[in-house]
């Protein structure tokens, strides 16, 4: 049996059946929605609530609020070499990154190399490792490729860190401006240079 849901989301399936059903109600546009519900025929007022799915119909994580427009999160939880108070007045570029992810070391190594001219703009840069690593292994890593801005780690829940800081999916960029108050984010460092002006 098939049947749509009016705008209040109401629906009614005719000719059912006694015993056992299983209801599924879904969705695929805008977003890809998902539900199942089991119900005995002859059941009224059935309640089903639709959740969001990835591609494979799986749950999909819940994304992180935006942090656009906002001051960035506060640096509880983030060890860090340096002091945030030594960045006053000055833009920054954050990015939270993955050692152990190929294209995490890649975002990483190209902000080493573009350190000096985007200090020329007045952008500071700082490195969060934003999952778990050996501190000795990150230390040797950021020592060999000579990576010249601070690179803080975060000590406490990962994924309640990245989910603060608004991280859908690392490397994660969030430039903020001289009152670090958060510019952009979720952008490619590709896209910086649009970005920093």
């Amino acid at each position: 049996r098939h049947t749509t849901t009016d705008e209040e989301g109401r629906f009614v399936i005719e000719n059912m059946c006694q015993g056992r059903i299983q209801i599924q109600a879904g969705i695929v546009a805008p977003r890809r929605l998902h539900a199942r519900y089991e119900a005995v025929g002859g059941d009224t007022d059935i309640k089903i609530v639709v959740t969001e799915r990835d591609s494979r119909g799986r749950p999909a994580p819940k994304r992180p609020p935006s942090l656009k427009g906002k001051p960035l999160p506060d640096w509880i939880g983030i060890e860090l070499d340096i002091s945030p108070e030594q960045y006053k007045g000055k833009k920054i570029l954050v990015c939270l990154w993955d050692m152990n992810q190929r294209p995490s070391r890649n975002c990483i190594a190209q902000l080493g190399a573009r350190t000096e001219q985007l200090q020329q703009k007045g952008i500071s840069i700082i490195g969060i490792q934003a999952s778990k690593v050996d501190a000795e292994v990150l230390n040797k890593w950021v020592k060999a490729n000579n990576i010249p801005f601070p690179v803080g780690t975060v000590q406490g829940d990962h994924d309640k860190t990245r989910s603060a800081w608004g991280v859908k999916s690392l490397p994660g960029l969030i430039l903020a401006d001289t009152n670090h108050i958060v510019l952009d984010e979720g952008f490619s460092l590709s896209e910086l240079d649009e970005k920093k002006s």
